[in-house]
């Protein structure tokens, strides 16, 4: 087969397929974002200082309430990270009102709905670790998830909700284990509207409690060493989650 007859084979199927018309817009773009820069200097930016960076004391209760509006745009990390950056963003500008918290709504249902991590618990760490350096990091994390697992949940009350609202304790910082211990007590599916609201308050409870530690954080408190319960992590101190959910606590390996 010649050079020419390989060449327009190829060119009907990109049309038929409908790829030649994108590949000929996005091949237009390109060429002209290309010409317009080298025609001009490249732009200025501006580097933004690697955290710790200076937190402002925010109210706990205003945080909750723009964590609970939030995670009905795009779910519960989405929420946990913008409460702070629209809260911020009014009292100081610059970095929160230019970076994207969109970014974050990838840890909805625990990553996309593969519920590992809680979304919530997942952006709160994004929000700490913007402000605490390490050792301080490790324990306020510690503060928050320890109390996440021990507490009855969910506390918040938007106004005008439900305030007879069903609360369990989440038990661990998993999304699947958290939110099927509340689906098998409320005897709600997963899908449900219920169970719904229930994350969404969670996502308020988590951003209002991350608040108070940071509000605790910049007086100078710093939570000590969280006792853990669950398996003796000895053999393996970086395991902090409870691993007999999943193994058998005698099971020797």
């Amino acid at each position: 087969m010649s050079d020419q007859k390989i060449t327009v084979s190829r060119r009907s199927l990109l049309k038929s397929s409908g790829m030649l018309a994108g590949a000929a817009v996005t091949g237009g773009i390109v060429g002209h974002a290309l010409t317009t820069e080298s025609a001009s200097a490249a732009p200025q930016t501006t580097k933004l200082a690697p955290p710790p960076w200076k937190y402002v004391k925010l109210d706990p209760n205003e945080v909750a309430k723009q964590a609970y509006a939030d995670y009905k745009v795009r779910g519960c990390m989405y929420a946990a990270v913008n409460s702070f950056f629209e809260l911020l963003g009014k009292k100081v500008g610059s970095p929160y009102t230019v970076i994207p918290a969109e970014m974050f709504a990838y840890g909805s249902g625990g990553i996309q709905g593969w519920g590992t991590i809680c979304g919530a618990l997942n952006g709160a760490a994004v929000v700490l670790g913007l402000f605490a350096p390490k050792p301080d990091l490790a324990l306020l994390v510690d503060e928050l998830y320890n109390w996440y697992r021990n507490t009855s949940l969910p506390i918040f009350v938007p106004e005008g909700g439900e305030k007879k609202f069903l609360k369990t304790t989440p038990t661990d910082v998993l999304c699947h284990i958290s939110m099927a211990g509340w689906t098998a007590e409320a005897e709600a599916p997963a899908k449900s509207p219920e169970r719904k609201e229930r994350c969404c308050r969670l996502a308020a409870d988590v951003a209002k409690k991350t608040a108070e530690i940071l509000n605790d954080y910049i007086k100078g408190k710093v939570p000590e060493n969280q006792k853990l319960s669950g398996l003796d992590h000895d053999s393996n101190a970086s395991v902090k989650m409870r691993c007999d959910f999943c193994h058998d606590a005698d099971e020797e390996e």
